[in-house]
């Protein structure tokens, strides 16, 4: 059986859930009524309040972008005068703390900054980075690691324009850390300076994802010789077989060791170059060698073994210069046994031995190297090469020399020119 109290508790909650519907109902209807009661004046009134409304938000836009456009006038006139400074006193300290706050408001552009970012990409390229006096009072940290920035941001970029003013900003900084050891690379900002060079060269040689660019080493060389030939050794390395990741990086490191060795030709200690030769020699003679090695599976190509001989031709040609009449040093520094023997192996590889362009490029180096010898290669190993050829000197030379008849006529171009003459 039921209790009343709850019958009579249930009935109380269905009439209050009732009145609180109709109380809902009556205050919407009564809202939409004053709505829809709005008269012509009132809805008047009311369009003008949404108006003002809208009027202010328009407002506050333009005058947020009235003060950007302030804000960038005022960032032009502060660029004008760093322009100034970096033009009157190119030695102030200041200029290394102008560089990467220069340099973000490039790279950090919008399309509202654009002018403002080219402004500031030109101080940086033609005031700075061209300026020929340069802080001899600065932050050797501060220096080393803009250093690391710039070698950073050209590893990384995809974009031919950061990469040209990381390099030209790069060559700056170079020049500012050795204004203080001169020809004393390795004491260059605390021995950092050719460390990050090493770096940025092992990237470049060893990384295959890398973006730098082989221009960013070799103009850097080209401009500071001694800072390359510190890096001789590593740069030779990185030319051996299987050193590098890509062959054409590798043939772009032997320009960069090529530069060197052309710079340091033209400095007062170039004997230092004649020292270098036999590294070079030993680094030639195992090259071939293993690319005339039938069981190597992944040998150089006949353009690759080309262009090494040209750079060694060319490092031969340079070392002759700087000990002219001391052909026996120079021959010793070659070490001319070897080269032969690396000859004789390119002429016997089934690889090579039909490349006729090598083998004129081995002539052409060991006449560098014994100017004295004519038969150039042929002289090299005892003869040998003649007696394959089927005889001396004097043979070929009467061969060459032999009238050939052909209906009748001769010609031998001795007799074109006895010709010519009598006419």
């Amino acid at each position: 059986m039921a209790d009343p109290d709850d019958t009579d508790d249930a009935e109380e909650g269905e009439e209050t859930e009732k009145d609180e519907d109709d109380a809902q109902s009556d205050a919407g209807s009564d809202s939409s009524v004053e709505f829809s009661d709005l008269g012509d004046d009132e809805m008047m009134l009311l369009d003008d309040k949404l108006a003002e409304v809208f009027r202010q938000r328009v407002s506050a836009a333009r005058e947020q972008k009235e003060a950007k456009q302030e804000a960038i006038a005022l960032r032009f006139k502060v660029l004008e005068l760093v322009e100034i400074l970096a033009r009157k006193q190119p030695q102030s300290g200041l200029m290394l703390d102008l560089i990467l706050p220069l340099y973000e408001l490039w790279t950090n552009r919008d399309q509202d900054t654009e002018q403002l970012a080219a402004k500031a990409r030109t101080v940086l390229l033609s005031r700075i980075s061209k300026a020929k006096i340069v802080p001899q009072d600065f932050d050797a940290s501060e220096a080393a690691n803009l250093l690391v920035r710039m070698h950073t941001e050209a590893r990384e970029s995809q974009s031919n324009d950061v990469s040209n003013v990381s390099q030209a900003v790069n060559l700056y900084l170079t020049k500012v850390a050795l204004s203080k050891s001169g020809d004393k690379v390795t004491s260059a900002l605390g021995g950092k300076l050719i460390d990050i060079y090493r770096e940025s060269l092992v990237d470049y040689s060893m990384r295959k994802a890398s973006r730098l660019r082989h221009e960013f080493l070799i103009d850097a060389f080209r401009r500071f010789p001694m800072l390359g030939w510190q890096l001789r050794s590593e740069l030779l390395d990185h030319c051996k077989r299987g050193a590098a990741t890509r062959a054409f990086r590798q043939m772009q490191v032997l320009t960069m060791l090529q530069t060197v060795i052309t710079q340091m030709a033209q400095r007062p200690d170039k004997g230092e170059v004649v020292g270098f030769v036999p590294e070079i020699s030993n680094w030639f003679v195992s090259i071939v060698n293993d690319s005339v090695n039938a069981d190597n599976s992944s040998p150089l190509s006949s353009n690759h073994i080309k262009d090494t001989i040209k750079f060694v031709l060319q490092a031969a040609r340079i070392s002759s210069k700087i000990e002219t009449g001391n052909t026996e040093k120079l021959q010793s520094s070659w070490k001319v046994d070897k080269l032969g023997d690396a000859a004789e192996k390119l002429q016997t590889s089934d690889r090579f031995k039909a490349s006729t362009s090598i083998h004129d490029l081995m002539k052409q180096l060991f006449k560098v190297i014994q100017p004295d010898t004519v038969a150039g290669v042929a002289d090299v190993d005892g003869g040998s090469n003649k007696r394959k050829n089927g005889g001396g000197g004097k043979k070929r030379a009467a061969e060459e020399t032999a009238e050939v008849q052909v209906n009748g006529k001769s010609t031998s171009p001795a007799a074109k020119k006895v010709k010519a003459v009598k006419k």
